[in-house]
């Protein structure tokens, strides 16, 4: 019998946000979950947005998880939200890439930042522009035999 407990996502998602918080500057709050109310100005939130699993041989599974990160700018002038959002850009790319996090102290294989964009979103009826940023987490745990 297999009971739902969250030992998979929820450790990956406190790693991402590990490193939101400590090497990105100006990131007000990170979300692990999506709140239920309106998220704060310059904030981040992690859901995982798709996974496929890429092989399963051998008593190990193995996933490659794609969480859409967005940080998000409440909206006041467009032209301006985008700018706020292109600046953060580079600090997204050199955090997820930078070799010491890789393997988000062993919970992975591999991190790739994959494709993003920016976006209008709404979130709790406030409206607010996201970067968006794709992270692809690579991981394998052990499929039980007996």
């Amino acid at each position: 019998m297999y009971s739902p407990q969250d030992t998979l996502i929820g450790p990956i998602v406190d790693e991402l946000a590990d490193i939101i918080e400590n090497q990105i500057e100006g990131v007000s709050r990170v979300y692990r979950l999506v709140p239920d109310n309106n998220p704060e100005n310059n904030s981040a939130v992690i859901p995982l947005t798709k996974y496929d699993v890429i092989s399963d041989t051998n008593g190990k599974l193995y996933l490659k998880m794609l969480f859409g990160i967005r940080h998000l700018v409440r909206r006041s002038r467009f032209e301006d939200n985008i700018q706020d959002c292109y600046m953060y850009l580079a600090p997204y790319l050199l955090a997820f890439s930078a070799w010491d996090n890789q393997t988000l102290n062993g919970k992975s294989m591999s991190v790739e930042v994959t494709q993003g964009g920016v976006t209008q979103y709404v979130e709790s009826g406030q409206v607010y522009t996201a970067l968006v940023v794709n992270v692809a987490v690579l991981t394998e745990f052990n499929i039980p035999t007996s």
